[in-house]
């Protein structure tokens, strides 16, 4: 396969961490520092600004006041408006050009709240659901009034050298995200929480082990659910398998790495354990309609 010439290719998507973005911007940081990042849009961090793709591993909250925010999360493109939410997660592939003129910006690891938070609580707010959720959340004016609060104490303490600090920033970061949640529950309505938990669950294990093992039964056995189990509660909940589900996040890094990085089609074929490359290739095509190089090639600028 060809190596390509799209806008900001490179050998392989960068990854963008909180401590980078913070040495870039003022030299280095330690501690629980490298963990949060609170700003206004006006001191967005600089390598944010650009337009180059990048894979964040930190979750990231955006709310756009004035002005307007187009983003790419993975292959979908979205227009954040005024009194808009945009929510983001770790491993995802963002491009963004923005053209807003007041608004603020959360950027935090999961280490930030380890402490005061059991382990898959943060994949349990509907603001972060991969599967069943849109990233994007309309806020009307009543709503906005605790949302500025938090958003605006979160920056004061941010920027502020007083006594438990990061204990105060914790305690407004888990308001903010219950209470944008608890919105974001208002507009889809209730659901099964037994079968959110085990979609929940799910979608982390693919996220963890998608390079290694495309089987069901491998995921129902870490799940502790026959086969048979898990696909009756995953088509439940979102009307598509086990199988479905796990493919569609295969398929989506292959294309991360055709449209973002210059690496072959064996090299991406053996990153993600296809022994056979005719199989990688037959693979690909089945969910995405065309082979690699076909995908690479139609694509070409319209990243």
């Amino acid at each position: 396969m060809t190596k390509n010439n799209i806008k900001g290719i490179q050998r392989k998507i960068p990854s963008y961490t909180i401590k980078g973005l913070l040495e870039s911007e003022n030299g280095i940081q330690q501690d629980e520092a490298v963990n949060l990042l609170v700003f206004e849009t006006r001191k967005l961090p600089k390598m944010l600004q650009n337009e180059n793709p990048f894979r964040q591993d930190f979750y990231a909250i955006g709310l756009v006041l004035e002005g307007t925010l187009h983003i790419g999360i993975d292959f979908n493109q979205y227009e954040v408006n005024p009194n808009t939410f945009f929510f983001g997660t770790p491993k995802q592939v963002i491009t963004s050009k923005s053209d807003v003129k007041l608004g603020f910006g959360v950027l935090f690891k999961k280490d930030f709240l380890m402490r005061q938070v059991p382990p898959g609580w943060l994949r349990s707010l509907p603001i972060f659901h991969r599967f069943h959720s849109s990233p994007l959340l309309e806020i009307d004016s009543l709503e906005s009034t605790n949302i500025l609060f938090y958003l605006q104490s979160m920056l004061f303490e941010y920027h502020a050298t007083t006594p438990y600090k990061y204990d105060k920033l914790r305690a407004l970061l888990m308001l903010l995200l219950v209470e944008i949640s608890t919105f974001q529950k208002e507009r889809v309505g209730t659901e099964d929480k037994k079968q959110d938990h085990h979609l929940d669950r799910f979608e982390a294990l693919i996220d963890e082990n998608y390079n290694e093992t495309r089987s069901v039964k491998d995921y129902a056995e870490m799940m502790f659910m026959t086969p048979q189990s898990l696909n009756r509660t995953i088509k439940l909940r979102t009307g598509k398998t086990a199988s479905d589900l796990i493919s569609e996040r295969v398929v989506l890094e292959i294309k991360r790495n055709l449209l973002y990085t210059d690496k072959s089609g064996d090299e991406i074929a053996a990153y993600l354990n296809f022994y056979d490359n005719s199989y990688f290739v037959k693979y690909f095509k089945k969910y995405a309609g065309m082979t690699p190089k076909e995908y690479r090639a139609v694509n070409h600028g319209k990243t």
